[in-house]
């Protein structure tokens, strides 16, 4: 399968240097050698032994089925997905399918039909499957579940696998310091749920720590996918005088870029790099890579140390996530505030450095 290259991205965390981004790591080919011709008399049918007729079984040890909310062109949440599980296979050698836009109603036929018929490992990549997930599992205990609950939620065949966005969002926070010359910014989410509310947070404090007065308005779109809405908050945001924003979720990110295009500010992607889609506007990216997640899963399958019942975490640490910045904007970025990302990145990684995880307002 060819993948089509989305656009060259600034990483942060490779010390600043410009890499490709929005597709996945390169799948080594297959290489195939020809054998050479050995010449000489064929043995004789009765001196065939046991291993000469013994079958060789070419049944894949591993069927894997994805369901996603959305489709896989969205340059985000379930791109990334697809990317990872897609590399993942070639390199292991076994069947993925995936499942797009399944509704929250009908993800238990989905699930189901995919058990059914063989798929012994299942990742319902959305949060909003967690519910059925939970009760059609205990049906099908030779199959393994995945899903993104971030809640440390799991079952006897489920393993929840976590999010931690405010990583990212921090060093979002203090690239985007490096931008912005009102310290003013708009901060959107669908909903005001844990991962949202920590990106918020940790955002802000980024842009603090390059300037101590900056402020973020904060603005809950209740809803994941109305981007005429996520646009008109934006606005709103822009007219108070921000002129950088950040988002949570794939609707409000839309329509922060949108905003930010038709307002002439900067904006960030989410998850994945949706630079292409406003090339002069989305300056920053926050990429989640979910290969080093899959291909933990895959292996620990094949090994049978898999632990369905088991919460996995992948951060900044992990080379998980990242924020790369788009190389046609990185002269806006003053080089101290770069410097500063660059190494908070390094305190996160030998551990000197926790970034504060705030999943709720202070009561």
């Amino acid at each position: 399968m060819t993948i089509k290259k989305i656009g060259w991205v600034f990483s942060i965390l490779m010390i600043l240097s410009i890499v490709a981004a929005g597709c996945s790591p390169a799948v080594p080919t297959e290489e195939v050698t020809i054998a050479d011709e050995v010449v000489g008399e064929a043995p004789a049918a009765e001196e065939e032994t046991a291993a000469d007729t013994e079958e060789v079984s070419t049944e894949p040890t591993i069927r894997m089925a994805v369901l996603l909310s959305g489709t896989v062109d969205d340059l985000s949440w379930n791109y990334q997905m697809q990317q990872a599980a897609l590399q993942v296979a070639t390199e292991h050698g076994f069947e993925v399918d995936f499942s797009e836009s399944v509704a929250a109603a009908d993800a238990e036929r989905v699930i189901r039909e995919y058990a059914d018929n063989g798929y012994n490992f299942i990742i319902t990549h959305s949060f909003g499957y967690g519910e059925t997930l939970f009760n059609v599992a205990p049906d099908y205990p030779e199959v393994s579940f995945a899903w993104p609950g971030g809640i440390q939620k799991t079952a006897e065949n489920v393993a929840d696998y976590d999010q931690p966005f405010y990583q990212a969002a921090y060093l979002l926070g203090i690239t985007a310091g490096g931008i912005s010359e009102t310290g003013l910014y708009s901060f959107l989410s669908g909903f005001d749920i844990p991962v949202c509310h920590s990106m918020y947070e940790s955002f802000k404090l980024g842009a603090q720590a390059v300037n101590p007065d900056a402020d973020v308005l904060y603005t809950v779109v209740g809803d994941w996918a109305d981007v005429a809405k996520a646009k008109e908050a934006t606005l709103a945001h822009v007219s108070a005088g921000a002129d950088y924003v950040a988002s949570c979720g794939f609707g409000p990110t839309l329509g922060a870029i949108e905003a930010a295009e038709e307002a002439g500010i900067y904006a960030s992607s989410y998850v994945g790099d949706m630079s292409s889609i406003a090339p002069d506007n989305v300056a920053l990216s926050m990429i989640w890579d979910l290969y080093p997640l899959v291909s933990l899963f895959i292996e620990e399958i094949e090994e049978g140390t898999f632990m369905p019942g088991k919460f996995y975490s992948f951060g900044v640490a992990d080379d998980a996530l990242r924020v790369d910045v788009n190389p046609a904007l990185a002269y806006l970025i003053q080089d101290d505030a770069l410097q500063m990302a660059n190494d908070a990145i390094q305190e996160i990684k030998n551990g000197s450095f926790e970034v504060p995880y705030i999943p709720a307002a202070a009561e």
